[in-house]
């Protein structure tokens, strides 16, 4: 049988952006995995990000996930196109892309159906091997993950 897991954005934790070489500090992130099963632990990552500072486009990195990417304030730009709130990204895994932030800020919610993993880039290639997103922000914000069970 196959499971609906829902999740509301409200009921997230909120910690400050993920410190990283390249990234912007000018931001939040509130987070929420789901923890459904043992053969398949995170069934959902959702987490809505907010950008009040405007900048270029940049941080080129990948996800080794597929990822849907919805806009919900301000502009994202991505290529030569600022998206606006109601457009929906769909990215392929291991797709390298960045972004930046309209003159209006900028806030999305991204949702990933597993784990999720980002690799930075450079112009030499990745700059380390995937880091768990989740991993990331509960060592970093101590956040805990039974805290984020559902």
């Amino acid at each position: 049988m196959g499971k609906v897991v829902a999740a509301h954005v409200d009921d997230a934790k909120v910690c400050p952006f993920p410190e990283l070489a390249s990234v912007s500090p000018a931001g939040s992130i509130q987070t929420r995995g789901f923890l459904c099963t043992p053969d398949r632990p995170l069934w959902l990552w959702m987490h809505k990000s907010e950008f009040g500072t405007p900048f270029p486009q940049g941080l080129a990195h990948f996800h080794p996930e597929h990822e849907i990417i919805f806009v919900v304030e301000g502009g994202m730009i991505v290529g030569r196109h600022i998206h606006k709130p109601g457009t929906a990204l769909a990215v392929d895994a291991d797709t390298v892309y960045g972004f930046g932030v309209d003159a209006g800020g900028l806030g999305f919610t991204n949702f990933r159906p597993c784990e999720p993993h980002f690799v930075m880039m450079s112009r030499n290639g990745p700059e380390h091997a995937p880091i768990s997103e989740y991993d990331h922000l509960a060592t970093s914000t101590l956040i805990s993950r039974s805290a984020n069970s559902a």
